[in-house]
């Protein structure tokens, strides 16, 4: 059956009605959607073709959360570009939100984002939304963190710092903390990494967010691994773990069954270590999610150690092993509990 003007309304509605959930209580929420994925894609397709550029963008801004939760970014990019072409997208009240959406994945799907982050920030500018600027000049420090341009990690980084600041709102203070760690622990600063991401951790769990603090245990344990502290990196990446499933953020989990197997590498296991890295990768692969700069770092050079340390017939058998395993396999093999618990 086809989606009538009624049921598309009622889609939009759910959206808007989970948006401000989907920070502090993104288990429940996330489920909700997940239950009406197929009928809220529909709706927002019905609104793009029917041409309510209003309904579309605002439909791309609530449910852009969700996507980069569940991991749809490759279906957003498509879906939030579509909606930001459309005539009148740019007079919609939420349309730089939308904007910003659609310049994050595109840059999680490991497309060029440059142009799209400035494109986004131009429209919050236009519009006046501090918050989307905020998100936007760490976006533009996501794309020169890709590039190795520390300098414009740390002034885009530090410009939106700035910005957050003055918007009142403390929440908003993460995501730039979070891409000064990563600028520091990708220049091996291993000591400032530490501290911004310990600050990233104590403005998520002030704030109520609980879902991130878990991403900066996984990254606060490779800078204990690259610092030589094999048992605290071990701590970390279990934290992490057991936080992302605690608090429903799924999308960090082919991250942090990477992290158990660059882990076990370092740990002299190159079996376990090569099972797992490839695993992470099917799951990423699968997902059309393209890993974060600093993450991919890590994975080359765990890559590399593979097949300098295994032989070729041998490195072969073992992803083969992994590739097979579905990430619910590669999560309790970690240690990790059911995906579906």
């Amino acid at each position: 059956m086809g989606m009538s003007s009624v049921e598309a309304g009622r889609m939009r509605a759910l959206a808007a009605e989970a948006e401000p959930h989907l920070v502090t209580e993104p288990v429940e929420w996330n489920r909700k959607l997940a239950a009406h994925h197929d009928r809220l894609t529909e709706a927002l397709r019905w609104f793009i073709t029917s041409g309510d550029a209003t309904a579309a963008v605002e439909m791309v801004a609530n449910l852009r959360r969700y996507w980069f939760d569940e991991r749809h970014h490759a279906e957003a990019r498509e879906l939030s570009a579509a909606a930001v072409e459309m005539d009148g997208a740019p007079s919609a009240p939420r349309y730089a939100e939308a904007m910003m959406g659609w310049a994050r994945f595109t840059f999680f799907t490991g497309r060029p984002a440059g142009d799209a982050y400035a494109l986004a920030l131009a429209a919050a500018r236009a519009q006046g939304d501090a918050v989307s600027e905020v998100e936007c000049l760490s976006g533009l420090a996501r794309v020169a963190l890709r590039g190795g341009r520390w300098d414009d990690v740390r002034r885009h980084a530090q410009e939106a710092l700035q910005l957050a600041r003055s918007t009142g709102d403390g929440s908003h203070q993460r995501v730039p903390v979070h891409m000064l760690a990563a600028a520091a622990r990708m220049t091996g600063d291993y000591e400032e990494a530490r501290r911004r991401y310990a600050e990233s951790i104590a403005i998520g769990e002030a704030m109520g967010m609980a879902s991130h603090v878990p991403c900066e245990h996984h990254n606060l344990g490779y800078v204990e691994l690259h610092c030589g502290n094999v048992v605290d990196a071990e701590k970390m990446f279990r934290m992490a773990l057991e936080g992302a499933q605690r608090t429903g953020a799924t999308w960090l989990l082919p991250y942090c069954v990477l992290d158990f197997g660059i882990l076990a590498v370092a740990q002299g296991d190159l079996k376990l270590g090569a099972v797992l890295v490839t695993a992470a990768r099917s799951s990423f692969d699968a997902a059309g999610v393209a890993l974060d700069p600093d993450d991919d770092a890590e994975y080359q050079s765990v890559v590399q150690a593979l097949h300098d340390r295994l032989d070729a017939v041998r490195l072969a058998s073992l992803s083969t092993h992994g590739q097979a395993l579905s990430l619910e396999d590669a999560v309790a093999l970690v240690g990790g509990t059911s995906l579906s618990s």
